[in-house]
């Protein structure tokens, strides 16, 4: 177990303790008996991506648990529900991230800017959405080799190729260690619904109310040309 991971073991500690529930109750929560739940809470095996999955749908929150920082539920959440297919909430997501830019341009002036992640997410999740696994358009957005994502995520090359090629699944120290060294939130993996709005809500939620109320009405046209464009090739 490496160090990024060694936080996941404690914050699951945290998180059971402020939920109040006992290691049985807990284990539930994550699809595992209380024995396997126990060995998750010392570290000695490490949470698979069905347990993740499992968190998920008993509200757990992944994203505080992987990496430290609230999941950004909120005033845009509504919006994403709205696309019928994967393709139209990546547009809406690009649509919204020029819009967000500029609500910040309003709110601090020219010279912020949307962080580069989130286009880079953006790009590598368009890859995965023409056929290309979401860590094949990771590894080309980042420039990197197989055998460069294998020493990064610290498993070994025969792992990560059947990773990429989807014959296994990640574990959640592989989800830690991509976000701690390249900073891709593990929803991007998880749940790309989730992961639109986590990363969209955290800066749209900063804004006052003149702000968004400006910029609303651009969001409400996009998705109303993305849904006539989706009907018109179904």
């Amino acid at each position: 177990m490496n160090l990024n991971y060694s936080r996941v073991v404690g914050r699951l500690l945290e998180y059971r303790k402020k939920l109040n529930l006992t290691q049985e109750q807990m284990g539930i929560k994550l699809g595992v008996n209380q024995s396997h739940y126990s060995k998750l809470e010392t570290g000695s095996k490490i949470i698979s991506m069905h347990s993740l999955r499992t968190f998920i749908k008993n509200d757990g929150d992944v994203v505080l648990l992987l990496t430290g920082e609230d999941t950004g539920y909120g005033c845009l959440e509504h919006y994403f529900r709205k696309c019928k297919t994967q393709w139209g909430m990546a547009e809406l997501y690009r649509m919204v991230l020029w819009l967000v830019n500029q609500g910040v341009k309003l709110q601090y002036g020219l010279i912020e800017e949307m962080p580069d992640q989130y286009y880079k997410e953006l790009r590598a999740l368009e890859y995965g959405l023409n056929s290309i696994s979401i860590w094949e358009g990771i590894r080309a957005v980042e420039r990197l080799t197989q055998v460069d994502m294998a020493k990064l995520l610290d498993v070994n090359i025969k792992r990560y190729r059947r990773i990429e090629k989807g014959k296994i699944e990640p574990d959640a120290e592989i989800l830690v260690e991509l976000y701690e060294k390249l900073k891709y939130s593990p929803m991007i993996i998880l749940n790309h619904k989730m992961f639109y709005e986590d990363r969209i809500n955290k800066v749209w939620e900063g804004f006052p109310f003149s702000i968004r109320r400006k910029l609303e009405p651009f969001i409400e046209k996009t998705i109303e040309l993305i849904n006539e464009y989706e009907s018109e090739k179904e």
